[in-house]
């Protein structure tokens, strides 16, 4: 009889000991506080806090927790698509002081038409002339402002680049000699 009662008080310490094992490991764990974007942010473009929505995640999942104040007037370093988790990697108050916004009006076509948008980054050619052909003379260039005239497709369109002195004097003597044209995407290899 003595070794049946040790059997079930062993059995309830051991139940005992389960549920509040239970009670420690399986509540679900706090959530993180995390943010992500709320639109799609063009690189470039200062992040405002309009731009970033904040929501909870389970704390085992591995997000970098931040401060968003710290992110409030950064720029975007590349384009963030709605949704995606605003990390100290995808800003930067990095504003390189020689850099001007250079603007060149263009035939569409020439341009990149289209598929030209601020946030681009265009590799710019100079035209072939006479006895020269075409050459790449910068790459990776920031499209800064794009304003389309009437007929995106087929008229001159604006384009405002960002670009230091040095960059703005190679473009100017290539625009004036004999032009220049854009390419993006695969395009721009």
């Amino acid at each position: 009889m003595k070794s049946s009662v040790f059997k079930i008080l062993i059995a309830l310490v051991i139940a005992a000991a389960a549920g509040g094992g239970y009670f420690v490991y399986a509540q679900p764990p706090e959530g993180t506080t995390v943010y992500i974007a709320g639109e799609d942010i063009t690189k470039g473009h200062e992040i405002d806090e309009s731009m970033i929505r904040k929501m909870t995640v389970r704390s085992d999942v591995n997000v970098p927790v931040i401060d968003i104040q710290n992110m409030i007037g950064k720029q975007a370093t590349n384009n963030i698509q709605q949704g995606e988790w605003i990390t100290p990697a995808v800003a930067t108050t990095e504003t390189d002081s020689n850099m001007s916004r250079y603007t060149l009006t263009l035939p569409a076509v020439q341009a990149g038409g289209p598929l030209l948008e601020a946030g681009t980054e265009v590799n710019i050619w100079e035209n072939a002339g006479d006895t020269t052909e075409s050459r790449k003379i910068l790459s990776n260039v920031l499209v800064s402002e794009v304003v389309a005239g009437e007929d995106a497709t087929g008229g001159e369109v604006t384009v405002v680049l960002a670009l230091d002195e040095q960059d703005i004097s190679v473009v100017s003597t290539a625009q004036q000699r004999s032009g220049v044209f854009f390419t993006t995407g695969s395009a721009a290899q």
